[in-house]
């Protein structure tokens, strides 16, 4: 029988034992990397990667990239920098970024993200961009949306990442309204406005840590002037001569994307507001060069496609303030609608912008091509040649908290090829019909276009474009 000090002598290491498993637990609870995402830069060997630990990450932290091409084998490490501490509504999480610079062209890497005294995430992997001005060997893929929440949306999420298991995508881009997160504020839901953030961004890591997320914003980021959005999602703007996060250009596979926020001018009322679209502001001096730019290119023959996306449709046919239809001469949608849109829609066309892809609207709508309310090639909708204007893809039904139960004007405009509204045709179920974007390139001259209803993988509509 052991005596009482015998006794004592066993539990003090087995107490120290316990305490030091319990520190460990606590430590990676509180420093576990979570809301992990890609970006891409204006440079090809470049993948920015970011994500995000609780608030009260310990100053010591100090955030880590590993990455290599082999999973057993992470030989190289690249630290990274934290955004400034800030608060909207609640303190934000800690938001790391690292850049990793000088990758391989088309080739697949593993990496991990965390910190080498916290510890670090599982094993996650993303393919780097092809050859300069090359589609590549399975031409270029990418999945689009706007307007996504945390309700009605695991369909899509589930959906988009069978895309991306399955190598069908090089990259997602969200047309601005990510989370919704501001919605749960004004309805006093009793949630952390953090919080629902935190849980969007978890919830698309299996599509966001695989392959780069690109976004713009929506009127939903506008909460504590965008702060959210500025600091979350850091995408290339440095690189194409912005000045803000809120709009910004880059290539990739011959196609040059420009991304424009359609939001700040509808808030702030000084008329050069840098985020403006209109004459003389910033914004769009900003984008009538990169119009330019990409014009010239195309010309000769440096890239075959630019595609523009922004929140907001410039075109759209339900019967609801956000497409102009009824009573809206008094609100922010009129200022969009009569005195924005005239100024990038004269300026797309001018520089031969093949495509402007939004959201905003709860619903899907494809334009045939189109230019000052006059449709072009009108026909064959699953068959575009040789397009005389530029083409509106609306997909703003992945599925969130709003309403989305939106009838159509009658009778459907010339303009519009088909609309798909995102509840069911009895307007019984919401967002029965959710969905997503998907264009595969394949060459200087042939283009295809699907969207998938994600709750059955349903093909809705598709067309070919030849040019």
């Amino acid at each position: 029988v052991k005596s009482p000090s015998q006794i004592d002598r066993v539990r003090k290491p087995m107490k120290s034992v316990l305490l030091l498993v319990i520190f460990f637990n606590l430590g990676w609870a509180l420093y576990h990397p979570d809301q992990i995402r890609l970006a891409w830069t204006e440079n090809i060997g470049d993948m920015m990667i970011t994500w995000n630990t609780v608030n009260t990450t310990a100053n010591d932290y100090v955030g880590v990239v590993k990455y290599g091409t082999s999973s057993s084998e992470l030989a190289t490490s690249a630290p990274g920098f934290n955004e400034p501490s800030y608060t909207c509504f609640n303190k934000a999480p800690i938001i790391h970024h690292v850049l990793l610079k000088g990758l391989k062209e088309a080739t697949t890497y593993y990496y991990c993200v965390g910190s080498e005294k916290y510890g670090f995430s599982k094993i996650f992997t993303f393919e780097t961009q092809p050859t300069k001005n090359t589609y590549g060997s399975k031409g270029f893929r990418f999945g689009f949306y706007g307007d996504m929440g945390i309700d009605y949306s695991n369909f899509t999420i589930n959906r988009v990442a069978e895309f991306v298991d399955a190598g069908k995508l090089d990259a997602v881009f969200h047309i601005g309204d990510i989370s919704y997160a501001d919605d749960r504020v004004h309805e006093n839901k009793g949630t952390s406005y953090q919080d629902i953030l935190n849980k969007f961004y978890n919830m698309i890591e299996p599509i966001s840590a695989r392959v780069p997320y690109m976004t713009t914003p929506g009127n939903h980021e506008r909460l504590c002037d965008f702060a959210d959005y500025k600091a979350r999602n850091l995408m290339p703007y440095k690189t194409s001569d912005s000045k803000t996060p809120m709009y910004y250009s880059f290539q990739t596979h011959r196609v040059y994307f420009i991304g424009i926020s359609t939001e700040q001018h509808l808030q702030d009322p000084n008329p050069h507001h840098e985020e403006y679209l209109d004459h003389a502001s910033p914004q769009y001096e900003w984008l009538v060069k990169e119009l330019k730019q990409a014009s010239e290119m195309k010309a000769n023959g440096e890239i075959d496609w630019i595609i523009a996306y922004g929140h907001r449709p410039m075109y759209c046919s339900f019967k609801w303030s956000g497409c102009c239809w009824g009573e809206c001469e008094s609100n922010d949608y009129h200022l969009w609608k009569n005195k924005i849109t005239e100024n990038i829609e004269e300026v797309f066309h001018e520089h031969g912008v093949d495509f402007y892809l939004c959201g905003h609207t709860h619903t899907y709508e494809r334009t045939w091509p189109v230019y000052k309310n006059k449709a072009f090639n009108t026909g064959n909708r699953h068959s575009i040649e040789k397009p005389q204007a530029m083409m509106e893809i609306m997909a703003g039904a992945p599925g969130d908290m709003e309403d989305g139960n939106l009838k159509f004007i009658d009778p459907q405009p010339a303009w519009s090829t088909l609309r798909i509204s995102s509840w069911n045709e009895a307007h019984t179920i919401p967002f029965e019909n959710a969905g997503f974007g998907y264009f595969q390139f394949f060459n200087a001259s042939c283009a295809r276009f699907e969207y998938y209803k994600a709750r059955t993988g349903e093909l809705l509509d598709e067309f070919w474009l030849t040019k």
